[in-house]
């Protein structure tokens, strides 16, 4: 349970440097990819752990990110569709100046998608519907 514990809290605290680039009380970019991809590593993990009452494929978990695919139609993914393409994203391009906010994702060039765009509020109202629960749930 203690990783639990520490995986929530390093969850948190990357999110909390993302919001803060997102809201522009940051202007560090390579801080807040870094803090994008560990939120999703920690996210990813405890859905690992079982963590989330239904997993993050669930229906419940739905986000507004769109995949691209070359030849394909543009498709909605889940929460945790979404974590992957982060973690394996070449890069990302921050969104800041619409609204509502939202992040580009480009695809490393041996992946099977191209892009996923995403608004930031995804995480947002994950981390405030979902993770806050886990200490009760799972510690």
């Amino acid at each position: 349970m203690h990783e639990i514990s520490e995986l929530k809290q390093d969850a948190e605290a990357s999110i909390r440097d993302v919001m803060h680039f997102t809201k522009k009380e940051s202007n560090d970019e390579i801080k807040a990819d870094r803090a994008l991809n560990s939120f999703a590593v920690a996210i990813r993990t405890l859905d690992d752990l079982n963590v989330f009452a239904h997993g993050l494929r669930n229906q419940r978990y739905k986000t507004s990110a769109t995949v691209y695919k070359d030849g394909q139609a543009p498709t909605k993914t889940d929460m945790r569709q979404l974590l992957n393409k982060i973690i394996h994203a070449r890069h990302f391009k921050w969104e800041l100046d619409q609204e509502p906010p939202s992040i580009i994702c480009s695809a490393m060039d041996s992946e099977d998608w191209k892009m996923m765009v995403f608004e930031v509020r995804d995480l947002e109202k994950f981390v405030r519907d979902h993770l806050a629960q886990v200490a009760v749930d799972a510690t």
